[in-house]
């Protein structure tokens, strides 16, 4: 995850237990991750140890209580706030209890105001039908602060059952966010390759690139790969939109390298025909020498000369000098001799059209989606 991202997600957790938004926040501009976790972990213990005594009594009198009797005075009387924070004083079977006998969409306001490292615990007792319906409620409403901070603290068929009910945007706005980052790896694999394709789709759609990218450093090399395969199952103005950003920021290409290292040369060979090369610089620049070479040689197998001209003249310099070597002297000379004479321009014809434009166009690749 960028630091940036990290920040971000931090800016978010810290606003909600303040109780402003992130914008208010600005005083924080020059404070690390880090240091902002530490704020809001205090924040939230003093919250608490502030309250501890009448939550501590609250909660005697719960356990005192028929559970139903005590479901209806959290709902009624403490409210998601006080009640958020009192969860942290319950024992795991009345947490449990409470849980089912409070409706979803409260559950879901109580979510928002617990302090997850307190009550991560009491979630073993709340069964998985009562946890993914109060999801279901986070997720209509947008909250993805909230549905990241419990991922790190629920079992995965609770995440799954959850994520059953997620698009690609409502996916990609959650994971973003996730505060355990060790769970991205758990929770992309739980994706089928048609939701991955969605996901990606929706970052093209809403501008979400930047979180895509961040995401794959936690990612393991089985789901690197899954990744890459979406990549090259993408459009051709989607491989733009996410070339364009990585040739923008130098950070943000250096953790999306994993995945383009892995992309195939039959994919590098099909894109030259859908795609402005001159926009996919960003892509080009972190894939393998070899796997360039093997894409040239399939680009010459096609007899798709122009475009191999036209591959070998976007590529950055440095990348250009280690390829030469790897590419059949044959090849490379005709590709640059088409190159030239694109650049010099063909003679016109007799009605002011090029005179190439009656010569018949190499074979191209079949089109992808």
């Amino acid at each position: 995850m960028s630091r940036a991202l990290e920040r971000r997600g931090e800016l978010q957790r810290l606003a909600r237990v303040l109780g402003v938004e992130p914008d208010d926040l600005g005083a924080l501009d020059g404070a690390d991750v880090a240091t902002l976790r530490e704020l809001r972990h205090a924040v939230a213990d003093r919250l608490l140890e502030q309250s501890r005594d009448q939550f501590s009594r609250a909660v005697a009198l719960g356990d005192a209580l028929p559970a139903s009797v005590a479901a209806r005075l959290a709902q009624h009387v403490m409210g998601p706030v006080l009640g958020g924070r009192a969860a942290a004083l319950l024992s795991p079977r009345k947490a449990g209890e409470l849980a089912r006998r409070l409706p979803a969409d409260f559950l879901a306001d109580v979510a928002c105001h617990v302090d997850v490292r307190k009550v991560g615990p009491l979630l073993e007792d709340i069964d998985r039908g009562t946890m993914a319906e109060a999801g279901e409620h986070l997720r209509r409403r947008g909250e993805w602060v909230v549905l990241g901070a419990f991922v790190g603290h629920v079992r995965d068929d609770v995440v799954a059952d959850l994520l059953d009910g997620f698009d690609g945007e409502a996916l990609l706005r959650s994971g973003a966010v996730i505060e355990d980052a060790s769970r991205i790896d758990a929770v992309v694999a739980m994706l089928t390759d048609a939701r991955l394709d969605g996901l990606l789709r929706a970052a093209d759609e809403h501008a979400l690139w930047t979180d895509v990218v961040s995401l794959n450093v936690h990612l393991c090399d089985a789901q690197l790969d899954r990744v890459a395969s979406a990549v090259e199952r993408l459009s051709g103005p989607r491989i733009e939109a996410l070339a364009a950003l990585l040739a923008a920021d130098d950070e943000l290409r250096a953790a999306a390298r994993p995945i383009t290292r892995r992309l195939s040369a039959r994919f590098l060979a099909d894109v030259a025909a859908d795609v402005d090369l001159g926009r996919v610089g960003g892509i080009l620049e972190g894939i393998p020498t070899a796997t360039l070479a093997q894409a040239a040689a399939e680009l010459g197998r096609r007899d798709a000369w122009p475009l191999l001209g036209r591959l070998l003249t976007v590529l950055p310099e440095d990348v250009l000098a280690d390829l030469r070597p790897e590419l059949d002297d044959g090849l490379l000379r005709r590709a640059e001799e088409t190159d030239a004479a694109a650049g010099d321009g063909p003679p016109a014809g007799p009605d002011g059209d090029d005179a190439a434009g009656s010569a018949k166009s190499p074979p191209a690749p079949p089109t992808r989606r």
